[in-house]
């Protein structure tokens, strides 16, 4: 079965961000998401606005959600402004993705950079 993802570029550890440069990353580290073919699948490239409220949508329904973004994190960017005048801490306005979909099982978050997808 052929892998859509497997030109996706990230690394995938719990590591923070800056700890390892992007690399190519491998089918082995992207095939468990693939195991089970009878199961309905979504992914969600870039966990925007949008992306963020599907993913909670479809989180405890009986579908396997995987999150790709370039950041581990979501950002609130309407209160930007106020992280920029003092008036909140940086952490007030960004929030670890894992940390949201953690008591979720079939949610499935993987940093990466979608550069091409197959049909």
């Amino acid at each position: 079965m052929h892998n859509p993802l497997s030109k996706a570029e990230g690394s995938f550890s719990h590591e923070p961000k800056t700890s390892k440069p992007w690399t190519k990353a491998s089918p082995k580290i992207l095939s468990p998401i693939f195991l089970n073919p009878f199961i309905i699948r979504i992914v969600i490239v870039s966990v925007g606005f949008a992306g963020l409220k599907l993913a909670q949508k479809h989180s405890h329904r009986p579908y396997q959600v995987v999150l790709l973004d370039k950041n581990n994190y979501h950002m609130f960017q309407p209160l930007l402004y106020q992280v920029a005048t003092a008036a909140l801490p940086p952490n007030a306005v960004s929030f670890p993705l894992r940390r949201i979909f953690h008591k979720t099982p079939n949610v499935i978050f993987r940093m990466a950079v979608v550069k091409e997808m197959d049909d």
